[in-house]
């Protein structure tokens, strides 16, 4: 089975996470981070970057490894790169409108439903390491 790499990015600042709420596809209407396909030849870190500025036009540097993961989605194997970005820069905007419609902050505590599962999967890991 091929697998497909991906990322998610975990954007936190003063005890608030940003998630977007999906409007297209499968898994519509679910709160996510972040976070996409990988493209061909790309490392994780340069696919997290892009990620973020094509999604909601921030750059974020100095980023920490917290998780990899592997998530059956759609009968494909996934293995996703969660990173969390300790340096934010720019205005949040959000630019992929068709895919995500709002970007919202939520307390870590006081997470929206339903969530994307493996969005969901690595808050929680995140959470259980740095409570």
């Amino acid at each position: 089975m091929k697998e497909n790499r991906g990322v998610g990015i975990l954007i936190i600042r003063d005890g608030k996470i940003l998630l977007g709420h999906r409007c297209e596809g499968w898994a519509n209407d679910t709160w996510t981070m972040p976070g996409g396909k990988l493209d061909k030849n790309e490392s994780p870190e340069e696919g997290a970057k892009r990620e973020v500025k094509e999604e909601i036009g921030l750059e974020i540097n100095d980023l920490e490894l917290t998780s990899v993961n592997e998530d059956m989605i759609k009968d494909k194997m996934f293995k996703t790169f969660i990173f969390k970005p300790n340096v934010i820069e720019g205005k949040m905007q959000a630019k992929e409108l068709k895919e995500i419609d709002k970007w919202k902050w939520f307390e870590l505590n006081k997470l929206p439903r339903p969530m994307y599962p493996p969005s969901q999967k690595a808050i929680r890991q995140y959470l259980k390491v740095n409570k």
